[in-house]
């Protein structure tokens, strides 16, 4: 009889894995307090972002950021495996300062450089932009150019794991609010189940299980402005208001901040909305004319180090501490926490995410 999992929390990590052990055969239960079409997990607020050669420069090693890399490659995998299309580019993001500034991108260049020598970190001047990004002519930046990085539209593969995981095996328990978790143990209102493994991928509503866990506020502002074409994701590199903007169907796109160090869960506050679509009507005057279509906000999950774990003890398994890279670290770590589960090799560069966790 094959022994039965129990995944608890349905965002992209819960979702990734459900159908990966359940291609492998394993009888899962997927646990989530909301549905499949609901819109509370912190996958949401994402941008869909997937920059790991931009993040070399933040990241505390070398390593995370090669399997940022390696995560790339295995959405190309996953895609095609899903129920429906999914948006999904890998044709470069920018990074762009005031052309007076240029000394920001030789200092972000350089602190790339010395974490992923072989990045390719392509400097653009104000006319060579233009030519990649028409929208930006004559509005005064330089940049970096990033090509192997791009971007994914996580709404859409969230709806098309969702629809995917409807099609398999996977017992779906939705809309059942999970009260504890213990190892080979879910407990609900209705009583105490038993699984031979449960694995957590709750995100920050873990928090009351993971004493060093801590919450990363994100902010997102969904914007449709008829009147700018932007084909690639850019980050604008100002102290005070840095922000992303990535493209997110035709003139749609989604403009957030990096992080912010609180684990409020309330809305989008006025003041941050106002930094938000101040700073975006500055990168092209066609934005103040855009229709303001979503506001999203959310805490990520993150360690210390903002580096991914995978704890474990026997019958429990905890995924989390994606920090603001949901979509573009769980491709990997879900793939290394299936290899665990199923007794596979790790993936390369995986072995430094697991933990053992103390009774």
């Amino acid at each position: 009889m094959t022994e039965r999992i129990a995944i608890v929390g349905a965002g992209v990590v819960g979702r990734l894995l459900a159908l990966r052990l359940a291609d492998a055969g394993r009888a899962v239960t997927l646990f989530d307090r909301g549905m499949l079409t609901s819109r509370t997990a912190c996958s949401y607020t994402a941008a869909g972002l997937l920059a790991p050669v931009a993040e070399a420069a933040h990241a505390v090693d070398a390593e995370i950021c090669q399997l940022g890399l390696l995560s790339m490659a295995l959405w190309e995998e996953i895609l095609p495996r899903l129920s429906r299309p999914v948006t999904f580019r890998r044709d470069g993001t920018l990074a762009l300062v005031r052309d007076q500034d240029q000394a920001e991108l030789v200092d972000l260049s350089n602190k790339i450089k010395r974490r992923l020598p072989d990045a390719r970190c392509i400097h653009l001047t104000e006319a060579e932009l233009a030519a990649l990004e028409p929208a930006l002519a004559g509005s005064g930046y330089a940049g970096l150019y990033f090509a192997e990085e791009g971007r994914i539209h996580n709404h859409e593969a969230m709806a098309a794991l969702g629809e995917t995981l409807e099609q398999t095996s996977v017992r779906l328990r939705l809309g059942v609010e999970v009260r504890a978790i213990e190892p080979g143990a879910v407990i609900t209102a209705a009583g105490q189940e038993t699984y031979a493994l449960v694995i957590d991928c709750r995100g920050f509503g873990a928090r009351q299980d993971i004493g060093d866990l801590r919450g990363v506020r994100g902010e997102l502002v969904q914007v449709h402005a008829p009147e700018v074409v932007l084909t690639r994701p850019v980050r604008i590199l100002h102290q005070r208001y840095p922000i992303y903007i990535v493209p997110r169907g035709e003139h749609t796109y989604a403009v957030g901040a990096t992080c912010l160090e609180s684990e409020s869960l309330a809305p989008v506050t006025v003041i941050a909305a106002l930094e938000l679509l101040g700073a975006l009507s500055a990168v092209h005057p066609g934005f103040r004319y855009g229709e303001i279509t979503g506001l999203y906000a959310n805490c990520r999950p993150a360690f210390a180090d903002n580096r991914p774990r995978i704890r474990h003890r026997e019958g429990l398994l905890r995924v989390n501490g994606l920090f603001r890279h949901g979509f573009l670290y769980s491709p990997i770590v879900t793939a290394a926490a299936a290899a665990k589960v199923l007794g596979e090799t790790l993936p390369t560069g995986t072995a430094s995410l697991f933990e053992r966790e103390s009774a």
